[in-house]
């Protein structure tokens, strides 16, 4: 595969067409009746939509899908603090899908509001070896390199166009960077031409580092 614009994590379910300059991996939330119907596709329990219920369905799912051979990887999964949900459930449910990323050799792609601390710990008493991508990373570069440290690699997107997080791109490895969508409606393209820019990566050369930590992380 020649060096294409990665959007390593969108809910956007626009189609890519064959031949497209796009790899665009979507994230499915399987405890939200959301299904996989793509074979770039991550796919996990979102912390946003925990139900005890629902839960132990949705990571028989998880399994059911690992089991096929149906995804790139868990997540996002992950704890958020600013919800109501009791962060001890959310502590349950991320492990378990830690857990299932040691067995099927997967990476996490984790969601973390205020709760970096717990979900670093959660990782740490899993012995989790594989590979993490922190997604829609918004936070200082203090964190950024603490992070980075551990050997996690942190994504970015719409947020870096305001100029907030220059900084953290700046001291930020390009080998520790994807760029995603998620949910908004600005380009991939736009992204990648932003934090080229900051950089100074020439934008063909910039693609390619971004591919080679895809080949990194997802094979």
């Amino acid at each position: 595969m020649s060096a294409v614009y990665i959007d390593i994590h969108t809910h956007k379910s626009e189609t890519i067409t064959p031949g497209s300059a796009i790899c665009q991996i979507r994230s499915i939330a399987l405890n939200n009746g959301e299904t996989v119907n793509s074979a770039c596709t991550t796919a996990g329990l979102h912390p946003w939509y925990l139900n005890e219920n629902r839960s132990e369905s949705a990571l028989a799912q998880l399994r059911t899908l690992l089991d096929n051979g149906k995804l790139l990887g868990i997540g996002e999964c992950g704890i958020d603090k600013v919800i109501e949900t009791d962060v001890n459930i959310q502590k349950d449910v991320f492990a378990a899908q830690v857990q299932l990323a040691t067995q099927y050799d997967k990476p996490l792609i984790i969601h973390c509001v205020r709760a970096f601390e717990e979900v670093i710990q959660t990782l740490s008493s899993q012995l989790f070896q594989g590979k993490v991508i922190f997604h829609g990373y918004q936070k200082n570069e203090i964190l950024a390199k603490q992070l980075i440290y551990k050997g996690y690699y942190l994504s970015f997107g719409k947020a870096v166009l305001n100029g907030s997080m220059d900084k953290v791109l700046t001291e930020t490895p390009v080998d520790r960077i994807f760029l995603e969508t998620d949910n908004s409606p600005v380009g991939i393209d736009e992204i990648y031409a932003y934090v080229a820019g900051i950089k100074k990566i020439e934008l063909t050369k910039f693609k390619a580092y971004i591919m080679q930590n895809y080949h990194s992380v997802f094979e």
